[in-house]
């Protein structure tokens, strides 16, 4: 099973429910990539920093471009969605992704999420979830 780098500070079941072009200072530093901002609720969070306290933001921000290693997300759709906190801003991007082997897609839907995988998060059994 491959899983996110040790530096994924951020996972969790997210469902979407809101996503539109960010304003190039709402990232900090500012980048010269456009980014994305979609609004989520986290469902279930398997990790976070302790200074969230098991909350974290609804807003989640990604580079437009998959050239950029941004991930495209529908609205109303469910995911595993992996990432970092960078000041204070909860960030994604393909390299962060936790994925099942057999998944051929980017962000994995959450409906494609193996019960062994939901067991292993939900009792951090990866070392990114630790």
């Amino acid at each position: 099973m491959s899983y996110a780098e040790d530096s994924t500070v951020l996972v969790t079941h997210a469902h979407v429910e809101h996503g539109t072009a960010a304003n190039k200072t709402e990232v900090e530093p500012p980048l010269p990539v456009d980014y994305y901002r979609y609004t989520v609720k986290h469902v279930e969070i398997f990790k976070a920093p302790m200074e969230y306290n098991g909350t974290l933001s609804t807003a989640v921000y990604t580079p437009v471009d998959s050239s950029a290693c941004g991930v495209q997300l529908e609205v109303g759709k469910d995911y595993l969605l992996s990432g970092a906190v960078n000041n204070g801003k909860l960030m994604t991007n393909i390299c962060n992704q936790l994925r099942e082997p057999s998944y051929t897609g980017v962000t994995m839907e959450w409906s494609a999420v193996s019960d062994d995988l939901k067991k292993k998060l939900q009792n951090k059994e990866l070392s990114s979830c630790d």
